[in-house]
């Protein structure tokens, strides 16, 4: 399998994909984002409004036929399970990503909170809906430390084997550090992804290749 990893707004450069599932961690909403940066001051990235998440599922409905697998936070949660319901696909509650490698709330003023959300949706039609019980997900151990934010292997990895199968294409609008694509081809799927950010693609790129050959877990 080869990874598919493009420069440029998913919307432009991805205009030619049709994909059967999509796993991908957008930017959360700005009260997400602003709460992280005041701890860590590690987030480059410009916050995602409701059209953009509105936008996000606009895109998939004409790229992506099966599961999508969204990265989110509260804030954000609601607008994608509206405009999911839109186009008629079947969503589920809120799927927890529960890490427990997270960073606690640094203000002092309230609880930690160490979940993101997914939200995952499906067609209505047979082909999809035969799928099994699937789980929540519990992370104790970061398997790189050095890349902050970033998802971890494993855990894209159980994604990636949960939702998709041997030989399917797996798309990711938002790739980031390439953890969804990596995963994917670990796992015997074709991936494709875009990235935006110039920095982060040549970071990517060469994450990508130290993967390929061998010298990144797993």
């Amino acid at each position: 399998m080869t990874i598919d990893l493009r420069h440029g707004d998913y919307v432009d450069v991805l205009a030619d994909i049709q994909a059967d599932v999509m796993i991908t961690d957008p930017p959360h909403s700005e009260r997400c984002h602003n709460g992280q940066s005041r701890m860590r001051n590690s987030i480059s990235y410009v916050h995602w409004q409701p059209g953009d998440a509105k936008g996000l599922i606009d895109w998939a409905q004409v790229h992506v036929r099966g599961w999508w697998v969204i990265f989110t936070d509260h804030e954000l949660w609601p607008v994608f399970d509206q405009w999911v319901a839109l186009h008629k696909r079947y969503a589920f509650a809120p799927v927890p990503v529960i890490n427990k490698t997270g960073m606690p709330r640094l203000a002092g003023d309230g609880p930690t909170s160490v979940t993101t959300w997914l939200h995952i949706s499906r067609p209505r039609s047979t082909e999809w809906s035969e799928w099994g019980s699937l789980p929540g997900y519990y992370l104790y151990q970061k398997d790189d430390q050095s890349l902050i934010g970033q998802k971890p292997l494993n855990l894209m990895g159980c994604l990636i084997r949960d939702y998709s199968r041997v030989g399917m294409s797996v798309v990711d609008p938002c790739t980031g550090m390439a953890s969804t694509l990596i995963a994917a081809e670990q796992n015997g799927r074709r991936a494709v992804g875009a990235e935006v950010n110039e920095e982060r693609f040549r970071a990517a790129k060469a994450r990508i290749e130290q993967a390929q050959t061998g010298d990144m877990w797993p």
